[in-house]
């Protein structure tokens, strides 16, 4: 068995996953009723809370969990208006998360070239864009600054030593499942 799916079941085991999960279901079947839009943000909210898992343990987002994020996003898009308009909605989507996800790569290499360190990582601004189909530009933007606030937030309550390396994957998750339901 594979590292991810491994760690995808011991996850299942533990009760907070577990808790988390089935409040993650609940809360969208209230939300969006049951339709493909539940469906979809379920498994986008579900694929958060894997991210944020693996990340808080190892300091990486596995390409698979994002890869289901990209997959469930257009799986349970809805065709019937027809093809053309079915494949514009995707590469309007794909701009949408390039104009998201870009300029997070660009800083995070600026960041590694001036400082020497590395920022964010891969994993992130894969996350970034895989949010940013479900989300849109708008909620994107606000998914960015909402993430940058909470680790803010972080540092301060925790009051660590800002050298500390730390996952942001779980920040931008909290963030984007914020804005899902706004």
């Amino acid at each position: 068995m594979s590292e991810n799916y491994q760690f995808f079941i011991r996850c299942l085991h533990q009760p907070l996953a577990l808790c988390c999960a089935a409040f993650l279901c609940d809360l969208c079947l209230l939300s969006f009723g049951c339709t493909q839009t539940s469906l979809k943000n379920t498994a986008f909210l579900l694929t958060l809370l894997v991210c944020s898992f693996y990340d808080l343990r190892f300091q990486r987002i596995p390409n698979t969990a994002v890869l289901v994020m990209i997959i469930s996003r257009f799986l349970f898009s809805n065709p019937s208006s027809g093809f053309l308009q079915f494949l514009q909605g995707i590469l309007r989507s794909a701009a949408i998360s390039l104009c998201l996800s870009i300029p997070v790569f660009a800083a995070a290499f600026l960041f590694r070239f001036l400082s020497g360190r590395k920022g964010l990582g891969g994993g992130d601004i894969k996350l970034v864009f895989a949010s940013g189909l479900y989300l849109g530009l708008s909620k994107g933007l606000w998914m960015l600054l909402l993430s940058c606030i909470f680790v803010l937030l972080y540092f301060i309550v925790k009051k660590t030593k800002k050298s500390k390396v730390f996952a942001f994957g779980p920040f931008l998750s909290l963030s984007a499942g914020i804005l899902l339901f706004l």
